[in-house]
């Protein structure tokens, strides 16, 4: 990998490469880990010095730990910022025509990763779906389904493994501050989400039915690529069209039905058309929604 902390780096940009298929992915040709580079000391205070820089040349985005690196570029570093995230985003790029920001380099300061890539010049279509003709809207629309579906046809390397691309644990701000560890199952999963407190509990006597129907079929779910966190402050547009979706931190193999339910609480500032395009543009799980409302009464969620 080219190194982008020294002062003779250009701002041209830099691919990871795991393997040179564009095939879905299967145990056979699934990407590697992304390594994240621990910088020398140069290094690491020229990064500094020039995030120092552009954020005084460039706009900032409003929200700490992302901003420009360069003309063509630029620097996450937020809190949850992992290697994993990059991996997902090198794993979609190769494996579906969804437009992703290109990875140029992934590295460690301190305990802090910083993912470097591509700067993408268009909007969040928060701020512009209002500005779009009905054609365009639904012409969004249809793009994300299309996305979404790409997503669900991917084939996992460990089925019924809940987990990110490079094998790291999920994860998600909703629930806690740091990721979770890979789950062997879904049984699992559904365990450190709260499933089995509910079913020993008296006090949710009354939703022990759907609890229990949820439990019975866990060892039935498929494990499905889902991004997690589809909305429109997520999505770039440009000429009425998905210029890339963003922000993969929370993506990985989940239980099929978690695109679905995630997707109220992504969507909490959307447009009432975002909220309204859910059940055609993902397959519905009601049951399963009603029980992961359920455990946000019981659980404090962000």
């Amino acid at each position: 990998m080219e190194c982008l902390g020294c002062p003779c780096e250009s701002d041209e940009t830099l691919i990871l490469t795991s393997t040179e298929t564009n095939e879905k992915s299967s145990p056979n040709d699934y990407p590697a880990t992304i390594p994240a580079r621990i910088l020398s000391l140069c290094e690491r205070n020229f990064i500094r010095l020039r995030i120092a820089i552009t954020s005084r040349i460039f706009p900032d985005f409003g929200q700490a730990g992302i901003c420009r690196f360069g003309p063509r570029s630029l620097v996450k570093y937020c809190a949850a910022t992992r290697a994993a995230e990059a991996a997902n985003m090198e794993y979609i790029a190769r494996n579906t025509t969804i437009p992703v920001p290109r990875i140029q380099d992934v590295f460690i300061i301190g305990r802090q990763t910083y993912i470097v890539m591509d700067y993408i010049d268009a909007p969040e279509l928060t701020y512009v779906w209002w500005t779009l003709s009905a054609e365009q809207q639904r012409g969004v629309i249809e793009e994300v389904r299309n996305y979404i579906a790409q997503m669900r046809s991917l084939r996992p390397p460990h089925p019924g493994k809940v987990e990110c691309v490079d094998g790291t644990g999920v994860y998600d701000a909703r629930l806690t501050g740091v990721p979770f560890p890979p789950f062997s199952c879904v049984a699992d999963f559904h365990h450190e989400l709260g499933h089995d407190f509910v079913l020993q509990s008296e006090a949710h006597r009354e939703a022990w039915p759907q609890f229990q129907a949820i439990k019975e079929r866990s060892s039935s779910y498929q494990t499905k690529f889902t991004h997690s966190d589809i909305a429109p402050r997520n999505i770039l547009v440009k000429d009425g069209k998905i210029a890339a979706l963003i922000d993969w931190e929370t993506a990985g193999w989940y239980p099929e039905y978690w695109e679905y339910t995630r997707w109220k609480d992504s969507h909490y500032r959307s447009a009432p058309a975002w909220h309204e395009a859910r059940d055609e543009i993902t397959e519905r799980y009601p049951e399963e929604l009603w029980v992961e409302k359920y455990l946000g009464r019981v659980f404090t969620r962000l």
